[in-house]
Formats: structure tokens, C-alpha cells, sequence
């Protein structure tokens, strides 16, 4: 018997000819043989791809199609190789393979980034679908939120730690902030000022440092600020949203509006009008900024809780998605519904982000089937 791997065996494929069979390894390596007619023992190694040294480098299945080859690493990318070429993979398709958590989108909202349970961070191009990883020392477990800051990502996580990511060249920063209590919520504000909504207090972090820490009462859940950073929107397990003012790194709350629910999101609208939050009890409710009594819309279409909510770049329409599997969009001028997309991940009942790449294409981001779906919305 011939040991031709180092570790077990996953995955074995013929090629169509019968010419070649391909092998594929927990030693993180693929291997190409070249079969000899009625004599396998002398089956002679064409080539061997090794794929690297981490754990996620095994090799845990391969298939022959055609004239293409391919294996899928433990990691979950998918390895095209060039049976004429042994350097290595032609090309990687690269992804989640566990639950995506959050998403963020980029100031000129060419780039997704997305953010899974296991600490992942993959920033996508919007055009053409393509995937990359953050590089460097990230997060050990699930993003909770992200957000621009000029030329910089920042990411808390359940690790109770502040990260940042240099948006230019997609790699963690040096710099980590431990905090004294878990984040639920980031966002960034115009005069490159950060707040973490931690359980217990807000943080405020300027040059990635903590700048002053902000003591409450309730639990934050959310966080949101308006496009010229004068009022910050906390959302919160008491069902309520405060209103803060900030003004030279302090916040000072100013007003409030109840839900029928713990507040799961809330956002500003981009023309700073208008708020809207979510809650776990079904609820999608829109007051105006500067008169939060008034109330403009009160929606419960979703079956169950609400995980997220995004404004077209325009203002006038609102997607939400929940843990019931659909999205719906509405039309805040007429407080109709628009669109309704049940099962809009087909492989998972819960949809876990929604975002506008422009004011007619929806991006959504699924837990189970770990992936991002892309929507062409006529309103």
C-alpha cells in the first residue's frame, strides 16, 4: 500500500480521461497522479499544491470538472488550480463559511464589509462580487458592529475589545482598546470621533484612544449618529431611543422616544430628518429628528424580531430584515410598504444585515447560509 498524504485523506476525484486522479489532505496539501494502465503501484506524482501551514489550509474535499480542478479548504475558499501550472492556485474564491453577524458599508459605497461570528472580517467589491480578508490580528470571536472613520475601520467585538483596520491596504492596525464591558454598537462621527455602546456606558474614542467615558443606566443595544454629528441615537433593552447631544467629546441626553420592544437597530436618515428603529417585537417605527413625538410611520409586517435597517442615500425608502427571513422595503413619504422578499436567503430563515449600495440596489447578508445576495429594487 502507497502512503501518498501525511494526514488523512478527504477527497479523491478522477479526472474525465481517466488519465489523472487528484488527491486532497488534512496535511493541507492536493496532489495530482499521473495513473498508470494496470499497475497502480506505480502511479507517478504529477503535482503537489501545498496550501499552506494553517489549521484552515486543510483540504477537506476536491472535484475534476472538465479541464478545471478544484478543493476547498477547511477555511471554506474554494482553490481553482491550472494542472499545467504547480505554483499554486490560479485563483481562491474567498467568503464566510460561518455566520455572517454585521456589515458596514464604505463612505463611497463601492465596498461591503462583512463580519462573521468566528471574528472574520471580508471586504467585498460590489461590482464584480470578488472577496478579500482582512490581513493581520483580528477579533477571536463574533463582530458586533463596524464603522468608517476617515481612512479607518473601527470594530468592536465580543471580545470586549476596540480594533482598527487601515481601509487602504485591508489590515488590522497594531492598536487594540480593551473595554470594561462588552460593545453591542459602534459608529463613527464627522471630526473623526468614535462611540462604542458598551453595556453600561458609551465610550467616546478620538486618535484611538478613549477619550472620555459616558455612564448610563439602561442597556444600549444600538448606536447611530446624524451626518453632521450633533445628536447620537442609543437604542435600548428598556425599549426606549435617547437622543444625546455631542459636542466636544461629551454627550448630554436631550430627548426620547419609546418602542414597543428592545431596540435591535436605529439609524439617522441620510438627510438627518428622520429616525428609525427596529425592535425584537416586530416593530419598524420612523420619527422625525427634531420632533421625535412626531411620529411619521409604524410598521410590524415582520413575524418576529427585526435584526437591522438601512435608508437609501435619497432618504425616501427604508429595507429591514429579520430573523423571520424577509426583507421588506418601505416608502417612508407615504408610509406604505414596498417590496417583500420572503426567504430571501433561501439556506437561512434569518436575514442579519441589509444595506444600499446605491438608491436601488440592496445588499443582504445571511446567518445560516453564510453568504451576501445582491437585489435590484424598482420602488
Amino acid at each position: 500500500m502507497q502512503k501518498i498524504h501525511k494526514g488523512g485523506v478527504y477527497g479523491i476525484a478522477w479526472s474525465p480521461d481517466d488519465k489523472y486522479i487528484m488527491s486532497c489532505s488534512a496535511d493541507k496539501t492536493v496532489k495530482v497522479w499521473t495513473l498508470c494502465e494496470n499497475d497502480f503501484a506505480s502511479n507517478k506524482e504529477k503535482i503537489t499544491y501545498t496550501m499552506g501551514n494553517d489549521i484552515d489550509d486543510m483540504q477537506v474535499g476536491c472535484n475534476w470538472i472538465g479541464n478545471y480542478i478544484f478543493s476547498v479548504s477547511l477555511s471554506g475558499f474554494i482553490n481553482y488550480f491550472d494542472l499545467e501550472n504547480p505554483s499554486g492556485p490560479v485563483r481562491i474564491i474567498k467568503g464566510h463559511n460561518k455566520a455572517i453577524h454585521c456589515s458596514a458599508l464604505s463612505e463611497d459605497r463601492a465596498t461591503l464589509f462583512t463580519a462573521s461570528y468566528d471574528g472574520r472580517i471580508c471586504y467585498w467589491d460590489i461590482e464584480t462580487g470578488v472577496a478579500e480578508v482582512i490581513e493581520g490580528k483580528g477579533h477571536k470571536n463574533q463582530v458586533q458592529r463596524m464603522s468608517q472613520c476617515g481612512n479607518t475601520l473601527i470594530t468592536c467585538a465580543m471580545d470586549d475589545t476596540v480594533k482598527f483596520i487601515d481601509i487602504n491596504c485591508k489590515r488590522y492596525c497594531e492598536e487594540s482598546l480593551r473595554l470594561d464591558s462588552q460593545p453591542q454598537g459602534i459608529v463613527a462621527a464627522p471630526g473623526d470621533v468614535a462611540i462604542v455602546a458598551c453595556i453600561g456606558h458609551l465610550v467616546l474614542i478620538k486618535d484611538r484612544a478613549i477619550i472620555n467615558c459616558v455612564a448610563v443606566s439602561y442597556g444600549p443595544t444600538c448606536i447611530d449618529v446624524n451626518p453632521d454629528g450633533s445628536k447620537v441615537a442609543v437604542g435600548g433593552e428598556d425599549s426606549k431611543v435617547r437622543i444625546y447631544q455631542l459636542s466636544n467629546c461629551d454627550l448630554k441626553e436631550t430627548d426620547s422616544f419609546p418602542c414597543n420592544g428592545n431596540v435591535t437597530d436605529v439609524k439617522f436618515s441620510p438627510d438627518g430628518f428622520t429616525i428609525a428603529a427596529s425592535t425584537g417585537k416586530k416593530q419598524v417605527k420612523v420619527v422625525t429628528a427634531n420632533d421625535t413625538k412626531n411620529e411619521k410611520a409604524n410598521w410590524a409586517s415582520h413575524a418576529t424580531k427585526v435584526n437591522g435597517l438601512a435608508w437609501t442615500p435619497d432618504s425616501l425608502y427604508l429595507a429591514s430584515c429579520g430573523i423571520d427571513g424577509v426583507v421588506f422595503t418601505w416608502n417612508v413619504t407615504s408610509s406604505e410598504r414596498g417590496r417583500m422578499m420572503r426567504g430571501a436567503h433561501s439556506q437561512s430563515c434569518d436575514v442579519t444585515s441589509v444595506q444600499w449600495a446605491n438608491d436601488n440596489k440592496l445588499l443582504t447578508t445571511g446567518r445560516q447560509d453564510c453568504s451576501v445576495r445582491v437585489w435590484n429594487i424598482t420602488h
